[in-house]
């Protein structure tokens, strides 16, 4: 039994230094976000990843960032090529661009007087037609290639799904012990077979701890650089708010310390950072420290005469809103309805309004399942219809109404009824006459960044922005708002990693062009 012990220590004792030093590794590695630039000879080149080999060292991969990214254009290499790459830390080096690189500048080494010809020094490439690059000649230098190898492999494999990285371990661990526990039995070593048992699932369990572990770090990675390339953008734009070309204002539609002391008795202390968006538009990036959330807030003055609305509606298909507001000129666009799941075809079930477009009529609302509603007047007025409003039908010859899901504010008073936890929201307001729209987005499900906003929450933070109707639309993964001068989606959607969600319906504000 002593002899079972000590094997079955030892195994632990082997994970945990595997663990260790795979932690270190992860610690050594460069912070989400920074830039750096690597120039050496392309040695492999896929799909996914360029394998660069700097001169005296061994190979590694710069990956492209997604498909039809802008990495993904880049012009096409082959083995042999100097090539200088740049590249941002996001968990792994991710290409942001490529060119073939000039020839290294050396000095002039004399040749000895016996020699006829010079080899080609590792890691450069022989100009002769037809010769391969040299290939690592030390045993080190093999060591320090595969073992580069092994740790490309590795992030791949975190790539998959967390399901299935712990799937395929449980799989492993299972098979490994069910092997050696037969391979044993055979031999009558029972004690072997008995270390075996415990020892063989604690790495296994250890193992698992540390991919998710690491797929946790990668995932923070992830979501850290798009909330760092967030927070750049509001700098960015607020150094420039009183100086942009597209906009002859300097003052604010709403006073940003007027909202500011109206919001802290709800949300303790705020930070209202404003920007000058347009000639009609502000945005209000909003943090909330007591509860975590992160708002963004669009302020759009609907009596300027170069405003565009813009809607679209595809009932049997779902699209992005970026695709949406890029194919409209949008300056800022919210996401519509998505339905009763993410998916693809899951169809609207009770979640249908009124949509109007262009003056046709193209959805109401069921019987007994009142939905609030937007509507917008050939000049652009907004009128709001509560659900609780007896009059349920769309004015004849309104051009423009889109449906919502719940009230948040109805004439002036917040609603506090249901919907008590706090999500990532979507919502649309108008103030009293009905000349303001504000467009609005917080995103939750993302402890010590944002939580998201309960349904009172939203009335309440609409109404310190002077709002006096507003409702609720489709929140969770699909809540989000492109901002055209971002650069696309401005806040960090909940689901897959901050990716944007498909929605069967987009709304969006457009300007003239002169």
């Amino acid at each position: 039994m002593k002899n079972v012990r000590s094997i079955a220590w030892a195994l632990v004792m082997a994970a945990l230094l595997a663990a260790s030093g795979a932690l270190r590794a992860q610690e050594r590695a460069p912070a989400a976000g920074t830039k750096g630039q690597t120039v050496g000879v392309v040695v492999e080149e896929t799909s996914d990843y360029l394998l660069l080999r700097p001169e005296g060292e061994a190979a590694r991969r710069v990956y492209r960032k997604e498909a039809g990214g802008a990495a993904a254009n880049l012009p096409p290499f082959k083995p042999g090529d100097r090539v200088e790459a740049h590249w941002i830390y996001n968990g792994r080096p991710e290409l942001e661009s490529a060119a073939i690189a000039p020839a290294p500048v050396k000095a002039p080494v004399k040749a000895p007087a016996a020699a006829t010809e010079q080899a080609t020094p590792l890691g450069q490439v022989d100009a002769t037609p037809g010769n391969a690059v040299a290939e690592p000649t030390t045993t080190g230098e093999r060591v320090n290639a595969m073992i580069d190898n092994l740790v490309a492999t590795g992030n791949r494999l975190l790539e998959l799904p967390l399901v299935v990285l712990i799937g395929g371990v449980a799989l492993l661990g299972a098979g490994l012990a069910l092997g050696m526990a037969r391979l044993f039995r055979k031999s009558g070593r029972t004690n072997v077979r008995a270390a075996l048992a415990v020892g063989i699932p604690v790495a296994a369990g250890m193992v698992g701890l540390l991919i998710i572990d690491r797929k946790i770090a990668l995932l923070q990675q992830e979501v850290a650089a798009l909330r760092a390339r967030n927070t750049a953008n509001v700098t960015a734009l607020i150094a420039s708010a009183t100086t942009q070309a597209n906009s002859k204002r300097t003052s604010f539609f709403i006073d940003p310390a007027a909202a500011t002391k109206l919001l802290e008795p709800a949300f303790g202390a705020v930070t209202v950072q404003p920007v000058v968006y347009d000639q009609a538009t502000d945005v209000y990036q909003v943090h909330v420290s007591r509860t975590p959330a992160q708002v963004w807030l669009a302020v759009v003055d609907l009596t300027n005469p170069d405003v565009q609305i813009k809607l679209q509606a595809d009932f049997d298909t779902k699209t992005l809103t970026s695709v949406f507001a890029k194919a409209n000129d949008c300056s800022v666009a919210i996401n519509g309805e998505a339905g009763t799941s993410p998916r693809q075809g899951s169809g609207l079930g009770g979640w249908r309004g009124f949509m109007v477009m262009d003056g046709k009529l193209l959805m109401k609302e069921l019987t007994g399942n009142p939905r609030p509603y937007l509507t917008f007047d050939a000049h652009n007025r907004a009128h709001f219809t509560a659900m609780t409003a007896p009059d349920r039908t769309p004015p004849t010859g309104v051009p423009t109404a889109i449906w919502g899901r719940l009230d948040a504010l109805v004439h002036g008073v917040v609603q506090t009824a249901n919907e008590r936890n706090r999500q990532p929201r979507t919502a649309m307001a108008i103030n009293a006459d009905g000349t303001k729209l504000y467009l609005m987005v917080v995103d939750g499900r993302q402890p010590s960044y944002s939580m998201g906003f309960t349904r009172a929450e939203v009335g309440t933070f609409l109404k310190a922005f002077g709002a006096e109707e507003g409702m609720l639309c489709d929140e969770g993964g699909s809540s989000c708002m492109y901002l055209e001068q971002f650069g696309g989606i401005a806040n960090v959607p909940s689901d897959d990693n901050g990716q944007e969600r498909i929605t069967y319906t987009h709304f969006g504000i457009s300007l003239k062009k002169h």
